[in-house]
């Protein structure tokens, strides 16, 4: 089957920003909807970044479907200001191996914690139930990556407890998880239209891992996402004859 979201002018939703991304079979302009988000989340800890070339990256996971990219926003602090690179990495395991966008340097000042952000210019495609890193890089300055103290999350993907340091700007990179008394960065990852997290809650069901395999499809599966796909504003195209 065929998805097509259909536009709709009573589209809402309030952002509060850390990661943005958009569906990738979306129309340009439309609003954003939360796809992880653990900003509201009290700060445990954080990560120093204090020596040139220094970098921190912190993993989470898409949700259901294909994303793409289009801000990436951190909280940080400023022991002393300087500035940062923010990058996007993909890599299944315990650390970043392949870089998919430098977003390029941003100045960051001041103790108070901020929500500081690099817009991307290539909007890469984001796989979907698929492992990204986000990463900070030390440029100048003595800075400060917040990070929670719980890995209570909202959206359609997860937060990760995985975390990975590189002393070489990402050149090479060492991990380790929540076991090591680390946890999530505060971030926000977001997609465009608004809407469809709604109809994956209602349609979706848990599975032990990613890699479950399907389960089976009944006629009263069929009916249940014709019905939620309708009041979701989703319009299901049969298949090409």
């Amino acid at each position: 089957m065929t998805f097509m979201k259909k536009l709709s002018a009573c589209f809402r939703l309030c952002l509060a920003l850390a990661l943005l991304a958009a569906i990738a079979f979306a129309a340009p302009g439309l609003r954003a909807a939360t796809v992880v988000d653990n900003l509201t989340a009290v700060s445990g800890t954080e990560e120093n970044l204090n020596a040139a070339a220094q970098s921190a990256a912190h993993a989470f996971t898409t949700g259901a479907s294909a994303f793409a990219l289009e801000s990436i926003f951190v909280r940080m602090t400023a022991s002393v200001n300087g500035s940062v690179r923010l990058k996007l990495w993909s890599g299944s395991g315990g650390v970043p191996t392949t870089l998919v966008e430098d977003l390029g340097a941003m100045t960051v000042g001041g103790a108070t914690a901020f929500n500081y952000s690099r817009t991307s210019t290539n909007k890469p495609v984001l796989a979907p139930n698929t492992r990204y890193w986000v990463s900070v890089h030390q440029v100048s300055g003595s800075l400060n990556w917040l990070i929670s103290n719980s890995t209570n999350i909202t959206g359609l993907g997860a937060m990760l407890d995985n975390q990975a340091f590189s002393n070489n700007d990402g050149a090479s990179w060492s991990g380790y998880t929540q076991a090591d008394s680390h946890m999530p960065a505060l971030m926000l990852i977001l997609v465009t239209p608004p809407g469809f997290e709604k109809f994956m809650a209602e349609i979706a069901q848990p599975v032990p891992s990613f890699d479950s395999p399907p389960m089976p499809v009944t006629p009263a599966d069929i009916e249940k996402l014709l019905a939620v796909a309708s009041n979701c504003g989703i319009e299901i195209l049969p298949t090409p004859h």
